[in-house]
């Protein structure tokens, strides 16, 4: 600071108050937005983490009643498209709430509780191989909720639930997307949104214990979950 500019601080105290005054503000206006960032960040994590619960609680309630409907079809003697077959295929699918479609596919001619049979058999292997049942977990480039479905197998049956019991629990903004982690990280499926670039970071780590992670462009949550096979994240 020169000379001259000291002096007119010294003899006009009121311009020295004025900018402690206007020092002051600054000061409290950073500390206001550092703190509105935090408390929106917070916000933005609950708001994630509720989500995530909400869909945690319908998947269980989803292949809970899949697999209840599995075994039934596995239990029973029948094992061709018969009336008899198709009579049963169609009691399953009624019986409970999440199954949208019972199929099955041993034989040359599969058939379905549904006269269409979009849904009977995967073209693909599945994501989750396990030891009694077989996972497929999305179809969602299908514009049709129902037809974007999660499938379970097995054996020779199929039973399927529509997307849409998952969008009613899950509210995701525009290009947001609900993924399922497979691979101990190395494969991530959308199961609600469109596809996202995999890993969402150069650093991503499966086994990190950080749950909410701040891209410029993306906020990235990571679900807990019980599974050792998957995990869960919502990009937002």
């Amino acid at each position: 600071m020169s000379m001259a500019a000291a002096r007119i601080l010294i003899f006009r105290p009121w311009l020295l108050a004025l900018l402690a005054a206007l020092l002051s503000a600054v000061l409290l206006l950073a500390g206001s937005f550092g703190l509105v960032v935090h408390q929106a960040r917070q916000d933005e994590r609950e708001q994630m983490n509720a989500q995530g619960e909400r869909f945690l609680v319908r998947l269980e309630q989803m292949f809970g009643q899949l697999r209840e409907g599995l075994d039934q079809l596995e239990a029973q003697p029948l094992r061709s498209c018969s009336p008899q077959m198709l009579e049963l295929l169609r009691q399953v699918s009624v019986s409970y709430r999440f199954v949208y479609e019972a199929s099955y596919v041993g034989g040359s001619s599969p058939c379905s509780s549904r006269e269409r049979q979009n849904l009977v058999d995967p073209p693909r292997a599945p994501d989750i191989r396990g030891p009694t049942y077989d996972y497929w977990l999305n179809t969602s480039a299908q514009p049709d909720d129902n037809l974007a479905a999660l499938m379970l197998g097995r054996g020779d049956f199929r039973v399927s639930t529509s997307r849409g019991h998952l969008t009613d629990v899950v509210d995701l903004p525009a290009d947001g997307s609900l993924l399922v982690v497979l691979d101990n990280g190395a494969r991530a499926i959308p199961v609600l949104g469109p596809a996202q670039a995999w890993p969402p970071t150069p650093d991503w780590s499966p086994d990190t214990v950080q749950t909410l992670v701040t891209t410029p462009t993306q906020l990235i949550y990571r679900m807990p979950t019980q599974s050792p096979e998957y995990q869960l994240v919502l990009i937002t």
